[in-house]
């Protein structure tokens, strides 16, 4: 075989030489290096005994369709059209480092069977000119891709990767098109992208991908400091069994993870630290993620859109978005269910921060939702039910700010929140209440802000009313029929509607009071000195006085 191909005949006029087989049993070593072919050689359904060789050659087409093979080396070798290897069974190591291919490579359907200590596919640094298609390859070990190049899209779709050691290792890779693994795209393994650059999107609809854990090499998808020219359409029939790594990576349009199922209870499930999308972060309609989602200092020109999705925090928060900018609207409502704190601290939101219809289900004393030192041009805080946890929302600035009186929180933070104006625009005395949640204690600057916005909006009895229960709750305890050192009033909103919680009396009304003695019983009647009056002695039992 080797002497038809490198020396092949003269052709016959007319015709292009080319080597054919089909069903041909070979016993010996197809031994290829170092040989320049100007033919095609197509095999079909061979059988090969010995593991053929095309080390270093150069070929025109290189096509071997439905045969067998103990293994197949190509380092270094040149085929200047299409390269085809499909429907093969090779029961050890495709070796393609170095190729470089002038049009496609195909590797669709082939079953790669290496043994434990070897990878089942090794095409590091290769160089393909067009498309890149492994569409149904089954492989039993790794398969690498490092530093390699493909001008058009490369795609894995429905492709297996499966053993101890199944994982796909394609740092710095390069793929002019889109990236596909979809399709019902599984693998054991980690996927590792680092610093890779895909000109298209990439696609992970329909997939199965499982990690060992977070640190390097252990992720379900590992996609650091990479960039991505298109989309990451990571949607419908999505599941991860372990971390996905999204940290540092830019991806110039947007991020669906609509209906996608993440599963790394232990840590965290999406790792995206300082992520830049240029569309929409879409995590919608039945997205869920049982392990912490992390989008710490991310920067999203569109909308982040969380409406409809479970978030399930066990071993931390159950969304951590500290530092975020947002483009748009950051939109955690419609359905939304938060099991663990969602902590959105020093966070920028050029529209809507929006909780409606939300579902915080962290239990009493512990944070449900954290929004300190955060800016919006709107907060919308009406959620499903009244967080039992706590809700903090400290030295946070929005314009509008909208709730609900049914879904107060039970404890409520809001010192040094500036706002505009509120909606529903309710009495003085009906938004006391809203103020009175604080676990930590009385804080004037609430009152002050609230009687001003009254103030502003010409609406200056409300004013008056917030005034006055912020100057009840600055004022000391008072000695009064309570006990020494203790007060009338439990409450600034109950002293400002006029009665003491606790023993109801007039806080602003004086009455006749006996005078009691230490001990806590009435005065004897004194003895009235020379030109006063004999009348018991009257003091006021205002509260604020």
């Amino acid at each position: 075989m080797r002497w038809l191909v490198v020396a092949a005949p003269r052709p016959v006029r007319g015709r292009l030489a080319r080597l054919r087989l089909r069903g041909a049993h070979i016993t010996g070593v197809l031994d290829l290096a170092e040989a320049v072919v100007q033919g095609a050689i197509r095999l079909q359904s061979c059988r090969f005994d010995e593991a053929p060789c095309f080390d270093g050659g150069q070929f025109s087409v290189l096509e071997l369709t439905d045969c067998a093979l103990p293994g197949l080396t190509a380092v270094g070798a040149r085929v200047g059209q299409e390269c085809e290897i499909v429907g093969c069974a090779l029961d050890g190591t495709l070796d393609l480092r170095s190729l470089s291919v002038g049009t496609c490579l195909l590797l669709d359907r082939s079953t790669v069977d290496a043994p434990e200590d070897q990878a089942a596919i090794d095409a590091q640094s290769l160089a393909v000119e067009e498309d890149f298609s492994a569409a149904q390859l089954d492989c039993r070990g790794p398969i690498y891709l490092n530093s390699s190049r493909v001008q058009d899209a490369l795609g894995f779709r429905g492709a297996r990767i499966r053993g101890d050691r199944a994982y796909l290792q394609a740092p710095e890779l390069s793929v002019g098109g889109g990236l596909y693994l979809d399709r019902g795209f599984a693998n054991d393994g980690g996927i590792n992208l680092y610093g890779a650059s895909i000109g298209g999107s990439l696609h992970l609809e329909d997939s199965t991908l499982t990690g060992t854990g977070e640190r390097r090499g252990e992720p379900a998808l590992q996609l650091l400091c990479a960039t991505v020219g298109g989309d990451i359409q990571a949607g419908q029939g999505l599941v991860v069994r372990g971390c996905v790594d999204l940290r540092d990576t830019t991806v110039r349009g947007t991020v669906v993870l609509k209906r996608a199922r993440l599963h790394h209870p232990a840590g965290t499930a999406l790792k995206a630290e300082r992520l830049h999308v240029g569309g929409n972060f879409n995590c919608r309609d039945g997205f869920v993620a049982q392990g912490t989602v992390d989008l710490r200092d991310a920067r999203v020109g569109g909308s982040v859109l969380f409406e409809g999705a479970e978030l399930t925090g066990l071993a931390g928060p159950a969304l951590r978005a500290n530092g975020i900018e947002v483009g748009a609207e950051f939109n955690c409502c419609e359905g939304l269910t938060a099991h663990g704190r969602i902590s959105l601290s020093s966070i920028t939101v050029r529209a809507r921060l929006c909780f409606e219809g939300a579902l915080f289900d962290v239990p009493g004393g512990e944070h449900a939702l954290v929004c300190r030192r955060s800016t919006a041009a709107e907060l919308a805080l009406h959620p499903r039910e009244a967080p039992v946890g706590i809700v903090d929302l400290s030295h946070t600035r929005v314009s509008v700010l909208r709730d609900d009186p049914a879904t107060w929180p039970r404890s409520l933070l809001l010192e040094g929140v500036l706002y505009d104006s509120t909606h529903p625009t309710l009495p003085g005395h009906q938004r006391l209440p809203w103020l009175d949640r604080d676990p930590t204690g009385f804080a004037p600057q609430p009152y002050e802000q609230l009687a001003a916005n009254y103030q502003r909006h010409g609406r200056d009895a409300d004013a008056r009313t917030i005034l006055l229960a912020n100057r009840a709750g600055c004022a000391p305890p008072l000695r009064g029929r309570h006990g020494r050192g203790a007060s009338c009033r439990t409450s600034p909103s109950a002293t400002a509607t006029g009665h003491c919680a606790q023993c109801g009396c007039s806080p602003c009304s004086s009455r006749s009071v006996p005078r009691s003695s230490p001990g806590g019983l009435p005065r004897p009647p004194a003895k009235a000195l020379p030109g006063t009056s004999s009348r018991p002695s009257t003091r006021s039992t205002c509260c604020f006085l």
